[in-house]
């Protein structure tokens, strides 16, 4: 199996990864924050969709376009915008997954040669698409750890009232 094949597996099975976070999660866990300035476990899945969204357009611009530079995007304003509290745990994850299904058939058409194409990130760097969806799942993974954290930290808080 290639690389790339590898990468895309990844990819497709974050989803997974993202839901098996959530088992047994209250409504009260989910939009619990640690501080003000954090986001609550509902903003990091609102946020991994947003994100999605972002790659998907990325993705079409690197295959499509000349060495593009793709765009950044407020990740505070766009969790807050939507108001991420506010919309269901299943919305959020039915909004990644539609976001998903979309993106997978083209990433398994993709030749050799799409995969190498470059663009220009926000930060000045030159990535493949390769280097790109790999980035996106390892982000799917720090925030993973994020998810985590919070999980532990309303623990915490919690028992410390009880």
């Amino acid at each position: 199996m290639s690389q790339t094949a590898i990468d895309v597996n990844v990819f497709a099975g974050n989803l997974s990864r993202i839901e098996e976070s959530l088992k047994g999660l209250t409504e009260e866990q989910l939009t619990w924050k640690p501080a003000p300035d954090k986001w609550s476990i509902k903003e990091v899945v609102a946020h991994l969709a947003d994100h999605l969204v972002v790659t998907a357009f990325r993705i079409r611009q690197i295959v499509s376009e000349e060495v593009p530079q793709v765009p950044a995007f407020d990740q505070d304003a766009w969790v807050a915008g939507i108001r991420a509290n506010e919309v269901p745990l299943e919305e959020l994850l039915d909004t990644y997954r539609v976001l998903l299904e979309v993106n997978l058939p083209l990433l398994k058409r993709l030749s050799p040669e799409e995969w190498a194409r470059t663009a220009v990130n926000p930060r000045g760097k030159t990535v493949t698409l390769a280097e790109l969806l790999e980035g996106f799942s390892k982000h799917v993974g720090t925030h993973l750890g994020q998810i985590e954290r919070n999980r532990l930290a309303f623990g915490q808080t919690a028992a410390a009232s009880s």
